[in-house]
């Protein structure tokens, strides 16, 4: 494949799949979106032609996350959203139409930009995801607000309550413009001068599908690098 940027995986483990679909994928703004029966060799689908406003546009460099959603039955594809003025960086939802890897929005008006950030907390990617009665997701927020953090990449947690309801980054104001002082990243980052193999990473990117255990929760599986953006080692 080619022309593939921020691209978001998902195997359908759904049991009526076409095994010639089993594994889809969305492959940015470019690549638009593809299947495959073994998650290697991939076949184009469809292309995305994704709206665009006056002052902004989708931004294909980054994660672009793709999940089921058994609430709706429809694929939900979150991905960054471009704000040409203010320069900030949000997230938008982009779902497809019932049982059907496609109908993607056409106009703006049938997106929904849940998440908007600021010039000094930009939203970098969200991981999105159905659990039991809520949505929930991993939020990356580059940091711009302070000298010392500019370059680093927090994860943080974000929640709705349903479909095309108000989401709220935890610890944030209702706006999502500011955050207390006394909020905690959900995956913390360090200051990322410790030793080769420690824990203290200043980018902390969470991966695409996190696993519901029932013995623990939820178990995150996490990327990470030592240096700022872009790090000098990976770490996972």
């Amino acid at each position: 494949m080619s022309t593939v940027e921020g691209a978001g995986v998902m195997r359908d483990g759904r049991a009526d799949v076409n095994e010639s679909e089993r594994f889809k994928g969305n492959f940015g703004s470019h690549g638009g979106t593809s299947v495959s029966a073994d998650g290697l060799r991939w076949t184009p689908h469809a292309k995305i032609s994704f709206p665009r406003a006056a002052h902004g546009h989708q931004a294909y460099d980054c994660h672009n996350n793709l999940v089921w959603d058994w609430k709706t039955e429809s694929f939900l594809m979150t991905t960054r959203w471009y704000h040409d003025s203010p320069n900030v960086r949000c997230i938008m939802h982009f779902r497809s139409v019932p049982n059907e890897f496609g109908g993607w929005p056409k106009a703006l008006s049938e997106s929904h930009l849940i998440l908007n950030g600021s010039s000094a907390l930009q939203l970098y990617s969200q991981i999105t995801f159905p659990y039991y009665n809520l949505y929930l997701g991993l939020v990356m927020v580059f940091d711009t607000k302070d000298p010392t953090t500019i370059g680093t990449v927090e994860c943080r947690l974000a929640w709705s309550s349903g479909v095309n309801q108000p989401w709220s980054i935890v610890g944030w104001s209702p706006d999502n413009s500011s955050q207390s002082t006394s909020s905690a990243q959900f995956i913390p980052r360090g200051a990322g001068d410790g030793p080769t193999g420690a824990f203290d990473s200043q980018i902390i990117f969470a991966a695409a599908h996190p696993v519901p255990v029932a013995s623990e929760g939820i178990r995150i599986t996490t990327w990470a690098a030592m240096g700022l953006i872009m790090g000098r080692a990976t770490r996972v």
